[in-house]
């Protein structure tokens, strides 16, 4: 044995160093061949030693055993992983050194032996000489390589009968020379590469094998192969050059790869009939196919390359489903000669190289031509090809015959690069008008004459006409030519004339190279030559041009005079070339040479000709020229429908023509001419008679005096200079819709802008001289790119018809919108027309009366001046008349400028003052003109309005301006600063328009304000409403959709919130809100924006009231009451809540603070939601109890308890009906007063912490149905004695019965398999039964020892080990035994849970009803587990303690009246005694009086009770005001009356009116300090008074109600008033018997 491992570990190495090669590798370098050599002729490598082939070995390793039987030549390798060695994927050889060094390459099979009989590691030996392999039976995933490369001589693979082989992995038999290779019908896959190279004949695929992997027989020499029938892909390369020649492919077969049958001589196929894709190159080179009828019908997609070169003759898919035919598809196919498509085919291409191939007719349906697709057929021909095709791809027609093509039709066309390149047969081409570019080289080396190009033709790319005989290229007037790209029209030699459309701005080096005879080069644009490149040269040299002039537009001047080149000036200039202007290119000015009668001819006082080369119109004559045009043959001609088909470079009227009458150059779809030229006789511009025209410039005389209406109405006018004319008025319309003039300049001697003037055109500014007298209606509407207009003179009339009318003449679109310019016209973001204008100006009143902006300029009339900040940028004008002062940017709008300087706010006058130091007084501040963003202090101003202009975008600057009482923000101003109206202590009402963000402390201290348009809000910032104690209700619009921390808080007079929409609310955002008695929600739960993130949102609300109703609005369907809880400190009075009818939800995430709720309702409009004996109900699911029932009752029926219904609970007992399922997670959580629950039967889950710090609940007999119990769910019931556990669990969660320190005993169920940890962490618990064997413990351990605990369990159970382990005491019991021990135990805790079988629990007292002074009061009492009535008790009614409370005699006319008051229930009856004497008719008299606070001293009692009410027969006949007096008139009579203060006791008084006012001398005292209303004076009211402590009448926290001896500060003095009061309650409180008389 040990020389059997010896003799094999030096056959492995060989094998891995041979392995090791890469395949590229073995296309033999010499040094391996030379390696391989040297071995066979015996020359040693260190550590390899070649095993001689006659001498037989053996071994084995971590792979297999094996032998080697030199007699056979056989090599037997078994193992169930058969893998090559760790050493053998990386042998290489490197014969200078000697040594075998290791890299990446061929894996040979592990046959060698690693160690000695000693242990250590011999050398490795190798033989390559056996020529037999057998493969052992055992063998299952054989991963190994027997490679031909290393195994030269192996003639057969066997394996083993019975063989388990599964897996044949990747390179399996690589280049192995043996021919066949029969595989047990037990392999499942085979990998990649496996028969490579190999010399395999023949295959049957085993039976389990599904895939044929790729390159599986590439480049063997397998002729055929036998398919399993079940296979379901064949993978790229399968079969390619392979010595295959026919292949059945199974039915089975969904997907063959690419590539392959591709070099094979395959000739006979069947495919399989749902196969839908004929992959890429799949009989590629296979010249044996000569048909392919063996295509099944399902076929729609034949790929790239799919039979090129193959030997197919014709083709007929006429019958057939294909649609795609794929690039070089059938190229190559020298045979083929005839095909024919069915009308299905939608991409055509694969037929270049045919030479046999005359010609193909397209389908009708066909879309894209491919990449050539009918290249190099040099017979080829058609002369059109369907309307559906809309890409002729690259190359596509190359060197093909086609001579002539339409292409008209096709109006999705794209042409591919070099399309139709080469094809020297092509003479015309008609391309659709819709084509959008030419491709490079699209039309090189044909045989075009000449092109039309078409009108949306954008580019010509490179190359694009090169080499052809073109001689003319035309364009129509609608050309969208923009890039004539180099080389373009290069070697064009017959090319003698070149117009460029104006269109184009962009021609490239070399477009025109060669073209030497090109000698008219006419440029219609401004810039498409370019002096940057050449594109004139001949040969090599671009730096000379073969031109000698160029027709083009001469150069323009600018706003300033001065003159703007364009491209063919600069272009000329650096060439030295001459420029002729367009207007002198006439090669006929006389009509010498015209031969057309119709191109020219005579009107009334002249004649007329059209020069049809340069495209020019002459007129020429005298006097009004008129439409009366005649042909040379005395037709009559409408000159403008004639010139209208013409693409005319420009209109020329000669010295002589003194007007241009009604509509004689106007068509409807208007002339299109480039310029006109009006001579110096021309005094006027009739109506209509340019209307439409195309021109951009027009040439004005100097003597024009009038233009018509509609005179220019649509042109293109770029701008008009009338600023040398002398025309007085500008007719209706007459500029109207000319949607490219960007600029106008008046006369002087301008009058009147005509209405519609300039009507939608898109001039920029104006500048309206002094001369005028009006604008017209609508003279500027809808010129949207407008945004100053300067009106010089006071008086100019400017047509206004109401605030947003289309008719207004400056400023408005066509809706009646104001026009809104955006970022890049202004500085600022966006802003709206400027009107530049003097103070009280009827332009001023025009922007006023519009909201545009005003700015003033300089402004004379002003009584002071003045700048601001010596930023000379900022300037201001004060108007002692109005008490105004303007604020507004000293420059151009365009120039703008943020008002941001120093804090100081300092303005100063002209000379140098501080206007503060002037004492006026400033009662408005309009901020006007270029003002964005205002950031002074405003405080010196100080003003009672403020009016802002439309280019304000945010506001500040305004604290402490005490005057400011009504704030309204523009729709214009986007935010409000931080500060910016802090300490505006006498603002009532904000209207915020536009703003959409409230900065940090805005308005806050702004202590007398009331009322709030939000506007279009959408986030209030931090502080923003801080101590604004004036505000009473506080109502968030859904637009808002953030609201800061401390956003209104201390807004102490708040009485009502209302939330609207889903929004963020910050911390203490309503905090300290005393009085706060209503919040209504109108918003749904969200992840996102959960009222529970509000934390103390809520803080001190309330406090001073009785409670807080909560509604919750119609439209929520699911309410968040997070930030109402008891959470975060929060003290929130709820007393009731409403739920509105849409109102679903069926779980509270988390409930409000309930301590203080007394009612509960819901709409009963809501389908959802109802209350049932007090609490709410979703359908079957109980939401939530009322928290005052002590035992609820729940309805039958119900299914579920929800989260949280009984959170915090005072219920002491409850009981489940048997219809309920499911106790869900927190139920009862907290409910510390719950002592006993009653399970109903029908109870399955209880859900995680349910009863989780209920601490008096005693016992738990959970029904026998439950079947889960969540963690914690009975966590801290601190009381519970006993816990029955039914029989249905399987697990007991951790810390569910944790901290029950009155847990004694627990029977644990058999079924429970394991116990979480800490599960029974009780410190009182004696006894566990634990029953499974296999049941899983960590169950009381929590930070303490569980001492006295014993664990009885089974004999080997897992809760033995467990007490075993942590040495806790235990007893043992046998199978048969332990049953009956733990039905004793459950028994004996039984007792304690049953429903009183034997004897009841203690008795618990019940108050029914109170006695009251006429009713018996009752209490019961009974048993604290099964409620069963034990005991009661009657207790006497009180009886009525009457007192006399008003005693008032009687008088003349008048009854007597004693009124008597039951202290206990106040309920009083009166006794009247007769009048004197008749009374005589009643009249009115007045009665007047004070009412102080009571100090319980009477000669303290001075401090005047303010709002009062004096209240006779339930009507308030008088209040008190801030004095305390009050005054009512009344009949003669007696009367009682009641002296109600919010904040005190209620005192009845006597009234007795005679014949006489009666003005009552000494005042009458209430108790005042009931600050939170509730009829008691307690520490309630003293914790409330506390807040204000120490505060001042200046203070923002100052109650006046608190300050009780009205001294100005809360402190020690009024607290000692309260105290005297301290404990005393209205009901009792006795007062002195008091009458109002004379």
């Amino acid at each position: 044995m040990n020389t059997l491992k010896k003799l094999l570990a030096v056959f492995i190495s060989a094998l891995m160093i041979i392995s090791a090669l890469p395949v590229e590798a073995f296309a033999y370098s010499q040094d391996d061949y030379d390696f391989y050599q040297d071995l066979a002729d015996g020359v040693k490598y260190t550590p390899i030693v070649v095993l001689p082939s006659e001498q037989s070995a053996s071994g084995e390793n971590e792979y297999c055993v094996w032998n080697y039987d030199a007699s056979t030549k056989t090599v037997y390798i078994n193992g169930e992983n058969i893998e090559s060695s760790h050493n053998a994927y990386s042998c290489v050889f490197t014969k200078d050194s000697g040594y075998a060094t290791y890299q990446k390459g061929d894996a040979p099979l592990p046959l060698y032996t690693e160690i000695d009989d000693n242990g250590a590691t011999k050398e490795q030996y190798c033989t390559f000489d056996f020529e037999h392999l057998v493969i052992g039976k055992d063998t299952v995933n054989f991963n190994s390589h027997v490679s031909g490369r290393i195994y030269k001589n192996i003639k057969t693979v066997e394996f083993e009968e019975g063989s388990q082989l599964q897996t044949l992995g990747k390179n399996a038999f690589y280049f192995c020379p043996a021919q066949e290779y029969a595989l047990p019908d037990t392999v499942t896959s085979i990998g990649e590469k496996a028969f490579m190279y190999s010399s395999i004949l023949s295959f049957t695929v085993p039976s389990k094998v599904k895939r044929i992997e790729k390159n599986l027989f590439y480049h063997s020499s397998l002729k055929s192969i036998t398919f399993n029938q079940t296979e379901t892909d064949i993978g790229d390369y399968a079969f390619a050059y392979s010595d295959i020649k026919e292949a059945s492919v199974p039915q089975s077969v969904t997907s063959i790869g690419k590539y392959t049958f591709t070099d094979s001589p395959i000739s006979k196929v069947t495919l399989p009939n749902n196969l839908k894709i004929v992959s890429e190159a799949m009989f590629s080179n296979c010249p044996n196919i000569k048909n392919i009828d063996f295509l099944p019908s399902t076929v729609t997609y034949i790929d790239d390359s799919a039979f090129s070169s193959t030997g197919v003759t014709s083709l007929d898919f006429t019958k057939t489903n294909i649609t795609h035919i794929g690039d070089f598809a059938f190229g190559g196919c020298e045979e083929l000669a005839s095909v024919k498509l069915n009308e299905k085919t939608t991409y055509l291409s694969g037929f270049n190289s045919c030479p046999k191939l005359s010609g193909i007719s397209i389908p009708s349906n066909v879309v894209d031509i491919g990449y050539k697709a009918f290249a190099d057929n040099p017979q080829f021909t058609f002369t059109s090809v369907p309307s559906s095709v809309k890409y002729i791809g690259s190359y596509a027609f190359k060197n093909t015959n086609v001579k002539e093509l339409n292409l008209s039709a096709n109006t999705e066309l794209r042409l591919g690069d070099y399309a139709f390149f080469d094809v020297t047969t092509l003479e015309k081409i008609t391309l659709p008008s819709t084509l959008q570019y030419i491709s490079t080289c699209a039309f090189c080396n044909t045989a075009l004459k000449s092109i039309a190009i078409p009108d949306d033709v954008k580019t010509i790319y490179s190359g694009a006409f090169k080499n052809t005989p073109l001689s003319k290229v035309s364009f129509s007037s609608n050309s969208q030519l923009k890039i004539i790209d180099e080389y373009a029209f290069s070697d064009c030699l017959n090319l003698t004339k070149f117009v460029f459309p104006k269109s184009v701005f962009e021609t490239r080096d070399g477009a025109f190279k060669n073209d030497v005879n090109l000698k008219t080069v006419i440029v219609l644009g401004e810039e498409g030559i370019s002096a940057s490149v050449n594109p004139f040269y001949a040969g090599d040299d671009s730096s000379k041009t073969y031109l000698t002039e160029i027709y083009g537009n001469d150069a323009k001047t600018d706003e300033n005079g001065n003159k703007v080149w364009n491209g063919v000036l600069r272009y000329a200039n650096a060439y030295g070339i001459t420029v002729v202007p367009l207007e002198d290119y006439v090669e006929t000015p006389d009509g010498g040479s015209q031969t057309d009668s119709s191109n020219h001819g005579t009107w009334a006082n002249g004649s007329w000709q059209y020069d049809d080369s340069t495209n020019r119109l002459f007129v020429t004559g005298s006097g009004e020229l008129t439409s009366t045009f005649k042909t040379s043959d005395g037709k009559t001609l409408n000159l403008a429908s004639y010139l209208s088909n013409k693409a005319l470079t420009s209109i020329v009227l000669t010295e002589g023509i003194t007007g241009v009458g009604a509509g004689v150059f106007f068509a409807d779809y208007g002339i299109d001419v480039q310029s006109v030229s009006l001579p110096n006789t021309l005094t006027s511009i009739g109506s209509n008679a340019f209307r439409n025209i195309k021109a951009g410039r027009i040439k004005l005389s100097n003597n024009l005096k009038s233009i018509g209406e509609n005179a220019f109405y649509g042109s293109e006018l770029n701008s008009v200079d009338l600023s040398d004319t002398k025309v007085e008025a500008i007719g209706n319309y007459a500029f109207a819709n000319c949607k490219k003039l960007s600029s106008i300049k008046l006369p002087k001697t301008l009058k009147t802008i005509g209405d519609g003037a300039f009507y939608s055109s898109t001039i920029k500014s104006v500048d309206v001289p002094q001369s005028v007298v009006s604008i017209g209606k609508s003279a500027f509407t809808d010129c949207l790119s407008l945004w100053k207009v300067k009106i010089n003179n006071p008086q100019t009339n400017i047509y206004f018809e109401g605030k947003n009318s289309a008719n207004n003449a400056i400023g408005f679109d066509s809706k009646g919108n104001r026009i809104t310019l955006k970022s890049g016209s202004r500085a600022q973001n966006e802003s709206f027309v400027i009107i530049d204008a003097p103070v009280e100006s009827k332009g001023f009143d025009y922007a006023e009366k519009t909201s545009l902006i005003f700015m003033m300029g300089d402004d004379s009339n002003a009584d002071v001046s003045g700048y601001v900040d010596y930023t000379y940028r900022i300037k201001w004008h004060y108007f002692a008349d109005t008490k105004t002062l303007y604020v507004e940017h000293g420059y151009d709008m365009k120039d703008a400028y943020v008002l941001k300087p120093n804090n100081m706010g300092t303005f100063y006058t002209t000379d140098g003052k501080k206007l503060q130091d002037l004492n006026l007084q400033i009662d408005t501040l309009y901020l006007c003109s270029g003002v964005i963003n205002p950031d002074y202090s405003f405080e010196v101003i100080n003003p009672k309005y403020i009016r802002f202009s439309p280019t304000v975008k945010s506001v500040s600057g305004f604290q402490n301006c005490g005057r400011i009482e009504v704030l309204t923000v523009p729709q214009t101003v986007q935010y409000i600063s931080l500060n910016a109206f802090k300490n505006c202590r006498s603002l009532k009402k904000i209207s915020l328009g536009g703003a959409t963000i409230i900065s940090n402390y805005a308005f806050e201290n702004c202590t007398s304000l009331k009322e709030i348009d939000y506007g279009n809000v959408t986030s209030i910032d931090y502080g923003a409403f801080r101590n604004c104690s004036g505000l009473e209700e506080i109502n968030i619009p859904s637009t808002v959709t953030n609201v800061e921390d401390e956003a209104f808080y201390n807004c102490v007079g708040v009485k009502k919130i209302i939330i609207n929409g889903e929004k963020r609310i910050g911390r203490q955002v309503f905090a300290n809100m005393p009085f706060c008695t209503s919040i209504t929600l109108n918003r749904n739960y969200s992840d996102d924006l959960s009222l529970s993130a509000w934390s103390d949102a809520f803080y001190n609300i309330g406090f001073s009231t009785t409670g807080i109703e909560l509604a919750i609005g119609d439209d929520v369907t699911e309410p968040d009451f997070g930030g109402l809880t008891s959470a975060w400190g929060n003290k929130v009075k709820i007393s009731s809540i409403y739920f509105g009818k849409n109102c679903a939800f069926k779980d509270a995430p988390r409930l409000p603070e309930m301590t203080y709720v007394k009612k509960i309702t819901v709409s009963p409009e809501n389908k959802n939601m109802y209350v049932y004996e007090g609490n709410v109900y979703y359908g079957t699911t109980f939401v939530f109890a009322d928290p005052n029932i002590y035992r609820p009752i729940i309805k039958d029926g119900t299914k579920l308890i929800a989260s949280s219904a009984f959170e915090n609970s005072k219920a002491v007992q409850i009981g489940l009906p048997d219809s309920v399922t499911e106790i869900d997670n927190y139920a009862f959580y907290n409910a510390k007063e719950l002592k006993r629950v009653i399970f109903g039967s029908g109870l399955r889950t209880i859900g995680d912490h349910a009863f989780d710090g209920c601490s008096s609940l005693i016992g738990a007999d959970i029904p026998s149905k439950v079947s889960s119990i969540g963690s914690y769910a009975f966590f801290e019931c601190t009381n519970l004695e006993t816990v029955i556990l039914p029989t249905s669990i399987t697990k007991v969660n951790g810390y569910t019965f944790a901290f029950c320190d009155s847990l004694e005993n627990v029977v644990v169920p058999r079924n429970v398999i394991s116990i979480g940890e800490s599960a029974f962490a009780c410190k009182n618990l004696q006894n566990i039964f634990v029953w499974r064997a296999t049941t899983q413990i960590d169950a009381f351990w929590l930070g303490f020892p569980a001492n006295g605990l014993k664990i009885h369990t089974l004999a080997g159970s897992k809760a033995l080990s467990y007490a075993q382990d942590n040495h806790i005491d235990y007893k043992i019991y046998q199978l048969s035994q332990f049953g009956d021990v733990c039905d004793a135990q459950i028994d004996s805790d039984g007792k304690y849970v049953d429903i009183c079988k034997d004897g009841h629990g203690r008795t618990e007292y019940l108050t029914v009803y109170e006695p009251d002074c006429e009713n018996d009061g009752y209490i019961i009492g009974v048993c604290e587990f099964c409620s069963e009535l034990l005991d009661e008790i009657h207790k006497p009614a009180l009886g009525h303690n009457y007192v006399l409370t008003a005693d008032i005699p009687a008088g003349v006319g008048t009854k007597g009246v004693k009124q008597y008051t039951c202290t206990n229930c106040q309920k009083s009856y009166c006794e009247y005694t007769d009048p004197l004497s008749p009374s005589e008719t009643a009249k009115q008299y007045t009665v007047s009086g004070k009412i102080v606070l009571e100090t319980g001293d009477p000669a303290k009692n001075t401090s005047p009770v303010r709002r009062a009410d004096i209240v006779i027969d339930g009507k308030t006949v008088a209040s008190t005001d801030d004095a305390g007096h009050f005054s009512f008139s009344i009949e003669t009579g007696a009367y009682t009356a009641q002296i109600k203060y919010a904040y005190g006791y209620t005192r009845t008084i006597g009234i007795k009116v005679e014949n006489e006012d009666i003005n009552f001398s000494t005042p009458v005292s209430i108790v005042g300090c009931d600050f939170n209303k509730d009829g008691k004076i307690d520490e309630t009211d003293a914790e409330m008074f506390s807040y204000v402590m120490s505060t001042s009448k200046n203070d923002l926290a100052y109650l006046d109600y608190c300050d009780l001896n009205h001294d100005g500060y809360i402190n020690a003095k009024d607290r000692v008033i309260i105290m005297g009061f301290m404990g005393t309650d209205a009901k009792t409180y006795k007062y002195e018997l008091v009458t109002i008389q004379k």
